[in-house]
């Protein structure tokens, strides 16, 4: 194949055909995309758009500073060590692949299984520490296993440490790369930047440029609230002595450091990927959520930088959700006790005449799902009452509510694990009568 750069040696990306997989890196010639929020986001005076960083060819923000990182360690025969909450490892592993270089990464024990998978997959030589995601010491944890491999005497001339928390290289490659890429993406009209604390490199990076392009522009850093957070990448600096903080960041280009709770950040990622059908990950959900609730007095363009996507953390979201359902269910639950005296209530069950005659809750009426008549049926209700619907494990019931919502009614929920759940709770059902099974929830006062 010809080769594949301008006669000027640089890379052509239009028609993207590369010679190796690191030329795929972001750059201002080849920036990763941002996108505009819009679902979850009310004030059209204050535009967010999300840099989506998960476009790097390994997938996040790392890419850029292993690559900047990578070329200029000397390696000389040994093998590269490096701590990691999983992307800076993942892209190292890639990069050190392509380069026939030896990998050892090691990670804090509670990062996602789905990354620890990635980088066995990649080959790595994996060591786990048993720490927090969040440890205040860098002799401990993950980066006390690389220091002390890179200090002992006898390992010392075996391996070398990129440190991605004291190199500048780091700062650079934002600096070179990812500002310069927001300043032109956004026609030089950005007043915000919002970004997650943890080695630093991107909020000082791109903050040093931004400012020095327009020092009005607010350099908004997040940061987790407590040390004992889920937010793989994030570092707690506020309350840290000063040789704890990573070295390379750059307070002068900070406006404001901004914290934020787990259940904002997951609550805000799950948000955007249900309302504007982006999916990220929860450090991603954490700053967004800081950028939306500076919408709410502000105005201007702001960007949030978007480290990764969704996929590597489906253990940590299956979490999440599982609490969510059960707190959906309990709220349902909550709901009928509370209601089941009222005439502005209606329990409907959505189950077969049959399932219903052999046992249901009390107080229910049945409307059949699986009826060809059910949606006409539906029409001739009450929009103006509140519904909770079941049916033997949820599905029934949570298509029906979307239909109900579909068909104008306010007021629908679902009793998410329908019947069965509600067996399980040790709650007696109520045999149908001859006279209930006639109702129908039009019908009832």
């Amino acid at each position: 194949m010809a080769d594949t750069t301008k006669q000027t040696g640089e890379l052509d990306h239009t028609l993207r055909v590369y010679s190796d997989i690191t030329q795929l890196i972001a750059s201002p010639e080849n920036p990763t995309p941002i996108v505009r929020v819009n679902g979850i986001n009310p004030n059209k005076d204050f535009e967010i758009y999300l840099k989506l960083e998960k476009y790097n060819p390994f997938g996040s923000v790392k890419d850029r500073i292993v690559n900047e990182m990578m070329k200029g360690l000397e390696i000389g025969g040994r093998t590269v060590a490096e701590p990691s909450s999983g992307n800076t490892g993942i892209a190292l592993a890639c990069i050190a692949n392509a380069l026939g270089v030896p990998i050892q990464i090691a990670v804090p024990e509670g990062i996602p299984e789905e990354k620890k998978i990635f980088l066995r997959f990649l080959g790595v030589d994996l060591m786990e520490a048993d720490d927090a995601l969040c440890p205040i010491f860098p002799t401990e944890g993950a980066r006390g296993m690389v220091t002390s491999l890179i200090d002992n005497p006898a390992s010392k001339d075996t391996y070398v440490s990129p440190n991605q928390y004291e190199n500048e290289l780091n700062v650079q490659a934002h600096y070179r790369t990812t500002g310069p890429e927001i300043w032109k993406q956004t026609h030089g009209k950005i007043k915000y930047f919002f970004a997650a604390l943890g080695t630093c490199g991107t909020i000082s990076g791109v903050g040093k440029y931004l400012k020095e392009q327009n020092p009005d522009i607010k350099i908004i850093a997040v940061e987790p609230d407590s040390k004992d957070h889920r937010l793989p990448g994030m570092k707690r600096i506020t309350g840290l002595d000063e040789d704890l903080i990573p070295t390379i960041l750059d307070r002068s280009v900070l406006d404001d450091i901004v914290t934020i709770t787990d259940d904002d950040a997951y609550g805000t990622a799950m948000e955007i990927a249900r309302k504007d059908g982006i999916m990220v990950g929860p450090t991603t959900g954490a700053i967004l959520h800081v950028a939306l609730n500076f919408a709410k007095s502000h105005s201007g363009l702001a960007v949030v930088i978007s480290p990764d996507d969704a996929f590597k953390y489906a253990s940590f979201y299956k979490d999440v959700l599982d609490a969510e359902s059960k707190r959906l269910k309990e709220e349902a639950y909550a709901m009928l006790e509370a209601n089941k005296d009222s005439r502005n209530f209606v329990l409907l069950d959505v189950r077969t005449p049959e399932e219903f005659a052999d046992g249901n809750i009390d107080t229910a009426v049945n409307l059949d799902y699986s009826s060809p008549t059910f949606r006409d049926e539906l029409k001739n209700l009450d929009k103006n009452k509140t519904y909770l619907l079941y049916c033997e494990s949820g599905e029934r019931s949570g298509i029906s509510t979307h239909i109900m919502k579909d068909l104008g009614f306010g007021d629908v929920h679902n009793m998410r694990g329908g019947i069965i759940a509600w067996r399980m709770r040790g709650i007696g059902e109520t045999q149908a009568t001859e006279e209930n099974l006639d109702k129908v929830a039009g019908k009832t006062d």
